[in-house]
């Protein structure tokens, strides 16, 4: 449990500064429950030719990939629409991606592993904190 306590003197102030270890975790945990819902959910991919649905937050997906920043941009055309189609997509890989963004975590195994490259190479997924 994080606490925060300040006190004050007549000559100088001093604080704490809090921390939560966990509450990041809790909150993607969170957010992550609420795309599987359809919560809150600002943008629908139709993906592959059966167009399965997969839900998100702009937000979300925005800092994960340059892709999904690109592609949420209201100036564009795909950024003013609710729902984005992306009929040579293969579900389970967008599935994996967006989970990933949410969780940080991934499944990978033989059968899908050069699917996930290519997919993470194609929604520009790499990591980058210094932008």
């Amino acid at each position: 449990m994080a606490i925060l306590q300040a006190t004050k003197s007549s000559y100088s102030t001093k604080i704490v500064e809090a921390t939560d270890t966990g509450y990041v975790d809790m909150l993607l945990h969170k957010f992550d429950q609420a795309r599987k819902e359809g919560s809150f959910c600002d943008v629908k991919f139709l993906v592959g030719p059966e167009k399965y649905l997969i839900q998100g937050h702009r937000m979300v997906l925005s800092t994960f990939s340059e892709y999904f920043k690109t592609i949420c941009n209201t100036h564009l055309k795909e950024g003013s629409q609710s729902e984005i189609v992306l009929p040579e997509t293969n579900p389970d890989v967008m599935e994996a991606i967006i989970g990933f963004a949410y969780t940080g975590k991934m499944k990978i195994h033989g059968a899908n592993v050069e699917q996930l490259l290519f997919g993470a190479d194609f929604f520009w997924c790499t990591r980058n904190y210094n932008q």
